[in-house]
């Protein structure tokens, strides 16, 4: 009897579950690259990292260059175009891509552009429980206003992942070493190459769970006299939503619930006889 009292609440409790819940967005692997050719580059390559197929992979490339030359589709495969922006001051740019894979293994991905760069940096992140139909919740970059750079604010959702890539030109000639950290809920990056001439070329990036959906506020910054230029851009990854049930499921679901709620009315009616 105790039984058939249990099963009309589990019932109800799996009901709510299905139209509410989603799936968080966890990150899988993350990878980071750099080249450098006195000569010039037109090309540079990064992993975009192992996992499970049908995961989505985030591609971020920079380089050194005074031309506009927007980066080239990476390859191989089928890339969104996310971000391919130059820098304020327009010294470097910025490249960013996304796409789903089937496949588990981490494949090289080639970015390519079309004036000669010294320096190329770049960074990959690839997540799990990403919307199949819509991955992108919103994205905001930085723009020059006056003597200030302005960050949009960036909106988000429970369960999303919130990524920020940066894109430094700054005086320099030692850089310190890259380094790269995560686990299923965030990732730190930096990678660094030495352009010479006092110059090097930086790539900074985390990715943050946001829990709570609180995405970013935005922010006004002085353009700093210590950088030569610099881009920002922040993203936010939407969660997959939670499968819906088939017809014959939903059928299945509501023959239980019938079943225990009868259940339930015919011992009250017996003890109420009794």
């Amino acid at each position: 009897m105790k039984r058939l009292l249990i099963l009309p609440i589990i019932v109800l409790f799996t009901i709510a579950f299905v139209q509410t819940s989603n799936a968080n967005v966890l990150i899988e692997d993350a990878r980071i690259n750099s080249d450098f050719d006195g000569g010039g580059l037109t090309s540079g390559f990064i992993d975009s990292g192992s996992g499970r197929g049908g995961e989505y992979e985030l591609i971020t490339c920079g380089i050194d260059t005074d031309g506009p030359n927007p980066f080239n589709a990476p390859s191989p495969g089928s890339w969104n175009e996310i971000d391919n922006s130059t820098c304020f001051q327009p010294n470097c740019q910025l490249g960013i891509w996304g796409r789903f894979t089937a496949s588990q293994s981490s494949e090289e991905i080639t970015c390519s552009w079309g004036d000669d760069s010294l320096g190329f940096v770049a960074a990959s992140i690839r997540y799990s429980s990403v919307d199949t139909d819509n991955p992108i919740i919103d994205i905001g970059c930085s723009e020059p206003d006056g003597n200030n750079i302005i960050v949009p604010a960036v909106s988000s959702e429970p369960g999303a992942q919130l990524a920020t890539i940066q894109l430094l030109r700054t005086p320099g000639d030692s850089p310190s070493d890259a380094d790269i950290m995560f686990d299923e809920f965030s990732a730190t990056f930096i990678e660094r190459v030495n352009l010479g001439n006092d110059r090097i070329l930086t790539m900074l990036g985390t990715s943050n769970f946001d829990e709570n959906g609180e995405g970013f506020p935005g922010i006004v910054l002085p353009i700093p006299t210590d950088i030569f230029a610099a881009k920002i851009c922040i993203i936010s990854l939407r969660m997959q939503p939670a499968a819906i049930p088939t017809m014959s499921e939903w059928g299945l679901i509501s023959f239980a619930a019938f079943a225990g709620i009868a259940g339930f009315w015919f011992i009250r009616r017996r003890q109420l006889a009794a």
